[in-house]
């Protein structure tokens, strides 16, 4: 499950609970998947630990996923906006493979946010990356602080929050909050301890199974045995109504 992902990017479970909170509250404010947005950070948080404070991982998500809604992405270009985020990160390097064949794919002006994160033009942006001279630790947060500005330049962030396609996502995010709560507080349990009853009473009740069985290969004998009838039946039927038909045919000629 997500939690038990979380826990195991995390290493603590303090630590996981307050980061599954943040991923929520993230869903539930600009009406993103949880379940998507939250896959993707954890995958991102295996790459990033160590290299990257926790405020940075936050503020590098809070700021991508803020600009994305102001842009209108799908949940799927938002999803691969991340994924390229985590390769970046797992590589140690931003290079062109992952920013222009794939985030800038999905994230339109990706390419300029990064030079300008950078203060470089983009020609010379790209020559870094040949180079190898752009450390995914130091220019992603760079890139967030950006993200960021892009986001709030002109209250887009704040008119797009007000849209019905951010409101639709926050009541689909709620309704997976009120599913995992039924989940949780019960209704796992209680569907694990019938499957366990009914397999301990599969278990327990092997003769008996057996007998049904042996009762159901008699039914089953004895209704191939109607079949075969039934078919002599209707092949005697046919042959007299086609003998009937030629007597009839020869009476007439």
């Amino acid at each position: 499950s997500l939690n038990s992902a979380m826990l195991a990017a995390t290493g603590n479970s303090g630590e996981a609970q307050e980061q599954m909170q943040f991923m929520l509250d993230l869903s539930k404010r600009l009406g993103l998947n949880v379940k998507d947005i939250t896959e993707q950070y954890v995958k991102f948080r295996f790459a990033a630990n160590g290299k990257i404070s926790d405020e940075q991982m936050q503020d590098l998500y809070t700021s991508t996923a803020e600009l994305g809604t102001v842009l209108g992405l799908s949940q799927e270009k938002m999803k691969l906006s991340f994924n390229a985020m985590s390769q970046m990160m797992s590589k140690e390097t931003v290079m062109a493979e992952e920013l222009k064949g794939q985030m800038a794919e999905s994230f339109p002006g990706a390419i300029q946010i990064f030079a300008k994160a950078m203060n470089v033009s983009e020609k010379e942006l790209f020559k870094m990356m040949e180079r190898g001279e752009l450390l995914a630790k130091e220019v992603l947060p760079k890139v967030a602080v950006e993200m960021k500005k892009a986001a709030m330049a002109g209250g887009a962030l704040e008119s797009k929050l007000k849209s019905t396609r951010v409101a639709q996502g926050q009541f689909t995010t709620a309704l997976q909050e009120a599913q995992d709560k039924i989940f949780k507080a019960g209704f796992d349990k209680g569907l694990a301890g019938l499957f366990q009853t009914m397999t301990k009473s599969m278990d327990e009740n092997g003769a008996t199974l057996t007998r049904i069985g042996k009762i159901y290969e008699k039914v089953f004998n004895g209704l191939s045995y109607i079949v075969k009838g039934a078919v002599a039946v209707i092949e005697s039927f046919v042959r007299v109504m086609e003998s009937a038909w030629w007597t009839l045919q020869w009476g007439i000629n």
